[in-house]
Formats: structure tokens, sequence, C-alpha cells
């Protein structure tokens, strides 16, 4: 079973629901999901924090149109931290997660028994609900450093990211497309803060990142070391990109870390998953939930990723299918054809 690692803040939102539960009709009948996150010293676990208020909505809240919660009536959702993507989707598989945050790469790889899950059972267990913000591969070095490509990774110590999240998953995709292998370099498996760290104290040579920019961790290091992000050329990975549409070319704009330029990357899609099994009603209140309007005031407001979190992008990347709940939504809004 796993360890439920709950913020103060989520135990008491759900102390006070139980308390308000308890003071209404009878009839009210409470339901209670946990959605995985990331690393408590990252950014995506506050995000999974703010998203589980916007969908929560238990007895005696105020009416949305009030300014009060939006979310899925009798509905609470806890945030548990975790190390990630894969874990996630472990979870899922298992049970013990009903909703989660996931690399869209991930999720594919996972759902179809391919890429790193090749030669295993495929977890057709997961269900879209929708993107949310891309992810950049940061590919981050000392200032003086004289790695100026991938190749140049050969015989160096390199952070690879947390075991079970999912930036060794898709660091392995990238390296593997042009034909390095892990034994060509030293793999240091490590939180990002511990990454960053090591980075400044001349321990590694470089360390990727996959994550939303500007990433606090990042940032960080630049105020303690002069750093440069190494460019991935979009004409280095053209068959990843015509082959998996949930892989994009991009940019990490200039200046989103001091006096960086500009840099060609490639993107992942941040994404939210559900359990196939949850019930329709509930996933479309969920998915509802998640584009309202006073949603995405909350999220511009709390969270720096706020902003890149838009419904016109709610199914770029999404390669695994989506959730009937989720899917009517979308058919309703006119982002997917009905079937009718």
């Amino acid at each position: 079973m796993l360890k439920r690692r709950f913020t103060v803040a989520t135990r008491i939102a759900v102390a006070l629901a139980v308390v308000i539960g308890a003071t209404t009709a009878s009839s009210s009948t409470l339901t209670f999901l946990h959605m995985g996150t990331g690393s408590a010293s990252g950014t995506v676990f506050p995000l999974g924090g703010l998203l589980a208020g916007i969908f929560s909505n238990p007895p005696g809240s105020r009416d949305c149109e009030r300014g009060g919660s939006c979310g899925v009536p009798g509905v609470i959702v806890t945030a548990t931290s975790s190390e990630g993507s894969v874990e996630n989707i472990t979870e899922i598989q298992a049970k013990n997660f009903d909703l989660a945050l996931v690399q869209g790469d991930v999720a594919f790889w996972a759902y179809y028994g391919l890429g790193p899950y090749k030669g295993q059972e495929p977890i057709r267990s997961l269900r879209a609900i929708g993107s949310l913000y891309p992810q950049a591969v940061h590919l981050v070095v000392p200032a003086d450093s004289d790695i100026e490509d991938l190749s140049d990774l050969a015989g160096r110590r390199v952070a690879v990211g947390e075991l079970g999240s999912g930036t060794p998953v898709m660091t392995d995709v990238v390296l593997a497309e042009r034909g390095i292998k892990k034994g060509d370099y030293e793999a240091y498996y490590m939180k990002p803060g511990a990454a960053a760290d090591s980075l400044a104290a001349g321990a590694l040579d470089a360390a990727f990142f996959v994550t939303g920019y500007p990433d606090a961790s990042i940032s960080g290091l630049a105020q303690r070391l002069q750093i440069r992000l190494v460019p991935l050329t979009w004409d280095d990975f053209d068959e990843l990109i015509t082959k998996y549409s949930f892989i994009t070319g991009g940019v990490i704009p200039a200046d989103y870390y001091p006096g960086i330029p500009a840099t060609l990357t490639l993107n992942v899609s941040a994404q939210l998953i559900a359990r196939e099994d949850m019930d329709e009603k509930l996933v479309y209140g969920v998915t509802r939930a998640l584009w309202h309007e006073t949603s995405r005031k909350k999220l511009e407001k709390n969270h720096p990723r706020g902003a890149q979190i838009r419904l016109k992008a709610a199914l770029n990347g999404v390669g695994i299918p989506l959730h009937p709940g989720a899917r009517k939504f979308y058919q309703e809004v006119g982002l997917l054809k009905s079937p009718f």
C-alpha cells in the first residue's frame, strides 16, 4: 500500500470538509479521490494541490456563481506527493490513485508498452483528461563547459532525473535518438534540487530537467553559477517528432533564465490522466471544473504555469484515449466533433 503523504493544508481541508459534510442532510455523500502529483520540492506538487482544490466541492460550499467552488459537488480531492510520472502511472494501475499528473510521453509509452515500457504488459487502464502545459527538455551545463552538443556527454557525469519521474524516460529517448547509450556517460538519478546543488558544487558536468519554464531549481542554480542551456536542434530529431505527435519542437524563450538566449529544445506536455473505470459523470465534472473560467483565474494567480493552461491546447500531445467523461465535455465545447 502506498504511503500517503499529505500537506498540512490538505489534511485541514479534508477535516473541515468532513465536519461540514456531517452537518448537512443525511442524504449528502462525499466522494474522496486521490491524485498523484510530483516531488514535494518541485513545481508539480503545488500545482496538484491547487487543482485538488479546484476539483473539490464539499457539501456546504458557496456556489460557483457567488465566487465559491466550481468543482464537482460532493467530491474532495487530495493531492499526494510522489516521485513523478512513472510512479503515478504505477499507482493508477494499482488503483491507489484516481487521478495523476504525468508527462504525455510516459503515458503513451506505458499505455502501448513501447519505448521504456517495451517488453512489459501495456497499461491499458490509463485515460486522458487533457494536456495542461508544455514541459521542455533543459540540458544545463556550467557556462564555461566545453559541452556544446549531446555527443559531448560521452564520459561525463550527467544527472538524468529522479527514478520514478518522467525525466529519465524522456532523457533516454532523446539520447537514444542520437545513438548515445547509457554506458557512454555516468548517469546520476537525482531530484531536481539535488542535481542543481551538485552542478553548483562541480560534482556534475551536466543535468537534464524536463519541466515547465522557468523552473525554480534552474533559476536558483543560475543565482549561484553561470550556466548555459545546450540546444536540441530540431533537425536532429525529425524522425522522432514526425513519428510521435506528443513530442514537438520547442523554444525556451530568452531571459527566462538570466542572460540565457532563446534555446531550441523538445517539448512534451504535462497531462492530467484518470483511471478508465472512473465514473463518466465524475470525470465530466472534473474536466468541466478544470476549464471553468473561475479555475483559469485561480491558476493564473497562484501558479507560475497557470497562464499556460489553456482550453484551446487541451488535446495537444494527447497520445492515449480520452476518458469518455472528458470526451463528452470536449464535444460540448466544440474541440471534438460529436458522434451524433
